[in-house]
This record gives structure tokens, sequence and C-alpha cells, in this order.
């Protein structure tokens, strides 16, 4: 009889918990992906976060991540609005993503005040390395247009820049 008040007692603070942890965190980390266009020939961040609980008002997301190029970490700020249920944060185009690497990323929701509510931390690791991209757009204007800059030197620099890229 002991044993089963125990267990019973087990359950209901392990659920105790669940709803405290409910309460506390605003956002959930939904996903994270690099999005590879190589139309465009870029590669980007995507972070994805669901709202759990709706933040004060005057909120924002603040979200730094590694730069695959080495040098300061790249930043993202994006205001929280009443009554959004989804964040999906994008970085600028990004330079050197290598395969099989983690970047690691910190997303924080800051109040109205500057105060952090709440902070998330995790790493993207690419499934393809930048290499895969042409050294610049396939096209170009509203046309689709062929970008006569890979028939120039322009592509053949871009391309030794992707040599100078960290290890």
């Amino acid at each position: 009889m002991h044993r089963l008040a125990a267990i019973l007692c087990l359950i209901a603070f392990t659920l105790a918990a669940c709803t405290d942890e409910a309460r506390t965190n605003y956002l959930d980390l939904q996903g994270r992906v690099f999005i590879f266009n190589p139309r465009l020939a870029t590669a980007t961040y995507v972070v994805s976060l669901a709202i759990r609980k709706a933040p004060p008002a005057g909120a924002r997301v603040v979200a730094v991540f590694d730069n695959p190029a080495g040098g300061e970490p790249l930043r993202i700020e994006q205001k929280v609005r009443d009554g959004q249920t989804q964040v999906a944060l994008e970085s600028e185009p990004l330079q050197c993503v290598k395969k099989g690497r983690p970047y690691k990323f910190s997303v924080t929701l800051v109040g109205a005040d500057g105060t952090a509510l709440q902070r998330l931390e995790s790493s993207i690791t690419s499934t393809l390395d930048q290499s895969v991209l042409p050294p610049a757009p396939l096209v170009i204007g509203p046309g689709y247009e062929p970008n006569p800059a890979l028939a120039e030197t322009a592509g053949k620099d871009a391309m030794r820049n992707r040599l100078n890229c960290p290890p």
C-alpha cells in the first residue's frame, strides 16, 4: 500500500513540474535548419519558435548565431506582436557553411524593459556544404535573365573567396 502511495506521489510531482514549466516558458523551439537557395546563391539560418504563452507587451526575440565565416556572431532581433503564435527568424545570407559542422545559436525573449524572460540554446548542423551553391545568383531581374556575372571574373572571384573560409 505504501508503494502505491509513493508511486502516486511521484506521478503527481512529475505532473506538477510539467505544469510549472508550461507556466514559465513562453517559447518552444520548433525547428532549425539551413536553407540553401541555388537560384539566389545564398544560404541562411532559419529558426522557428512556437509561442506557448503570450509574452508581455513590447517583448522581442533576440537570436545570436555563430558566424560560419568567423568574426562577430550574427544577431537578429524581432518584435513579438499581440496574438502571434509563431516566430520565424531568418539570417542574412551566410558564407562558409560547412557540411557536418555544428553552429551554435541562442534565442532570448526580452521584455520591453530589457529583462531576459527566457533563453534557449541549441545548434544547427548543415547536411550540405556551401560549395554546392553557384558563386553568384543564377538569374537576375524580374524576367529571370541569366546572370552575366557567372561568365565573368566576378564568379571566379566569389569562388576564390570561398577558399578563404575558416577550416
